[in-house]
C-alpha cells in the first residue's frame, strides 16, 4: 500500500488577501457617491441661476445616478462571484476616469468657463483615485485568488 501523497496547499480563493482591499472600497463607494450627491445640493441653487443651469443640474444628477447604479451592479456581480466581475470592475474604472472628464467638458461648453475656474481639489483627488484604481484593474485580471473566487 502506497502512502497518500502530501497535501498541496490550497489555491487562494475567497474575499481575503489583497482582494479584501478593493472589496472594502467597492462596498463603501456607493455611500461615498450618495454623500457627494447630497453635498452638491447646496451648489444647485447657485447653478440654477445661471443660463443653462437647469440642464447642468439634470445632467449632473443623471451622471451621478448612473454611476451609482453601476457601482451597485458591480457589487451584485462581486457578491454573486460571477466570472464577469473583472470585466465589470474594469468598466467601473473606465467610468471613474471618463465621467469626470465628460462632466468638465459639458460644464465648460455650457458656461464658457475655463477649466481652472471649474476644477477644484475634489475633482483632482477623484481623478487621482481613479488612476490608482487602475492598479486594482490589473490585479483583477492577473490574480489567482480572483480567478478562484469568481467562478459562477
Amino acid at each position: 500500500m502506497r502512502p497518500a501523497p502530501p497535501a498541496q496547499p490550497a489555491e487562494p480563493s475567497g474575499f481575503g488577501g489583497w482582494l479584501i482591499l478593493p472589496v472594502i472600497g467597492l462596498c463603501l463607494s456607493p455611500i461615498r457617491t450618495l454623500y457627494d450627491m447630497l453635498m452638491s445640493i447646496k451648489d444647485y441653487e447657485i447653478v440654477a441661476r445661471i443660463p443653462n443651469g437647469t440642464f447642468l443640474i439634470i445632467f449632473e444628477v443623471a451622471l451621478n445616478v448612473g454611476y451609482l447604479a453601476l457601482q451597485i451592479w458591480v457589487l451584485v456581480v462581486m457578491f454573486g462571484r460571477r466570472t464577469s466581475f473583472p470585466m465589470w470592475f474594469t468598466w467601473l474604472w473606465a467610468a471613474a476616469l471618463f465621467l469626470p472628464v465628460l462632466d468638465l467638458l459639458v460644464i465648460m461648453a455650457m458656461t464658457k468657463l475655463p477649466p481652472d475656474q471649474i476644477v477644484d481639489a475634489a475633482t483632482v483627488k477623484s481623478f487621482a483615485g481613479a488612476l490608482v484604481m487602475g492598479l486594482w484593474v490589473w490585479y483583477m485580471h492577473v490574480s489567482v485568488r480572483v480567478k478562484n473566487t469568481f467562478t459562477n
